[in-house]
This record gives C-alpha cells, sequence and structure tokens, in this order.
C-alpha cells in the first residue's frame, strides 16, 4: 500500500474522503494550478525549488508548511502546534496564494 491509499483510507475513516483527492506525482514538474492546498514538510532548498509550481497556484489557494518556511516569501501565519504523541512543538507556516 502507497501514501496515497494510506491517506484515502485514513480519508474515508475520518469521513472526508468526498471532500479530498491524493495524487502522486513528481513534485517539482506537478501541474498544482487547480489544487487549493499544498502540504509541504520539505527542508528550504527543496522548497525553493518548488516554489514556481506554488507560484501558479490559483488565488486564494492555501500552502501549509512544517518544520521550515519558503525561503524569501512572508508568511499570512506562523503558529506552534504541540504534538499530543510527543509533547513536542513544531512550528508551521501558513500562505495564501498569491505569494
Amino acid at each position: 500500500m502507497d501514501l496515497v491509499d494510506v491517506s484515502l483510507a485514513r480519508a474515508k475513516q475520518a469521513g472526508v474522503d468526498g471532500f479530498v483527492e491524493f495524487k502522486l506525482h513528481e513534485m517539482y514538474t506537478a501541474d498544482l494550478r487547480e489544487a487549493n492546498l499544498a502540504t509541504a514538510f520539505l527542508d528550504p532548498a527543496a522548497l525553493n525549488k518548488l516554489k514556481p509550481q506554488l507560484l501558479k497556484m490559483n488565488p486564494g489557494a492555501k500552502i501549509v508548511t512544517h518544520h521550515y518556511a519558503i525561503p524569501d516569501i512572508e508568511p499570512d501565519q506562523v503558529i506552534t502546534v504541540r504534538s499530543k504523541e510527543t509533547g513536542d512543538d513544531h512550528r508551521v507556516w501558513l500562505y495564501t496564494v498569491p505569494l
């Protein structure tokens, strides 16, 4: 079972499978123009390389990054979330397109 299958199963279990879609693509060439939400847990170099794809998203689309910010882009908000499992704090950056 790949990550898309796991994600679909979890979405169904949560009752949101009719509201989400998961696709497996090469991230640097994926067409994100129709996406209204993108999430990423990537280092700054990878986020910088992904930036051209993110910039093509429709106005109003949301981007959420975990642990690292998108280089040279001002986020709408930065929040800290505490893990219920470990108690560790995690920083999350929230963006709205256009960046």
